[in-house]
């Protein structure tokens, strides 16, 4: 019997696209995580395999959790499926309470496949991890802006949203452009925008 195991990662959390993500590897067996080995932060796009560019950061208890949700998922989804659905309907002949095990784990396939795109990361948990990789936070930065500039696009009376985007262009020492993103968001009604035009 041929036994498959190894290394792989695991529960990716984090994502800035395009930038980079958290990740954990994990000792395997058949594709199912079960010793969390170590967390890395992963550039994006470097990994192959077992194979990436990244830095390891400790254990990340996110990504830990999120990895367990996951494989959850799966199994609550094959045995609800396999084991109760098709067996309340071809041993049972029970064709509605098979159906409704069927439609319960099919539900946790969809979860599973919905939390993969889940978990990007805040702005300031971005930059905090860009710090402790030593990375320059300048392309953080200029991510979130143009995530921000996105949404202003199709909103563009979000002062929260001309708030965000002035504080980031002040992170990044452009005072011209974070003024004119104050003053929009102080018309719009956020009165916290004051006190930073003020200064």
């Amino acid at each position: 019997m041929i036994v498959l195991y190894g290394k792989s990662l695991y529960g990716r959390v984090d994502q800035v696209q395009g930038l980079f993500y958290v990740a954990t590897s994990f000792f395997h067996i058949y594709g199912f995580p079960l010793i969390p080995l170590g967390s890395f932060l992963v550039l994006d796009g470097t990994q192959s395999g077992n194979e990436f560019q990244g830095v390891r950061i400790g254990l990340s208890w996110k990504s830990l959790l999120v990895t367990y949700l996951r494989v959850g998922l799966i199994l609550a989804g094959a045995l609800l499926v396999l084991n109760y659905g098709f067996w309340k309907i071809f041993y049972d002949g029970d064709w509605i309470g098979g159906f409704a095990f069927i439609v319960v784990g099919l539900v946790c396939f969809g979860a599973y496949a919905f939390s993969r795109r889940l978990f990007p990361a805040s702005y300031n948990r971005a930059l905090e991890w860009a710090g402790k990789a030593g990375w320059p936070d300048g392309r953080v930065h200029e991510h979130f802006l143009a995530r921000l500039d996105d949404s202003l696009k199709s909103n563009p009376r979000d002062g929260k949203l001309w708030l965000a985007k002035g504080s980031a262009f002040e992170r990044l020492g452009c005072a011209g452009e974070a003024l004119n993103c104050f003053t929009e968001a102080n018309r719009l009604g956020r009165p916290e925008a004051a006190a930073l035009i003020a200064n």
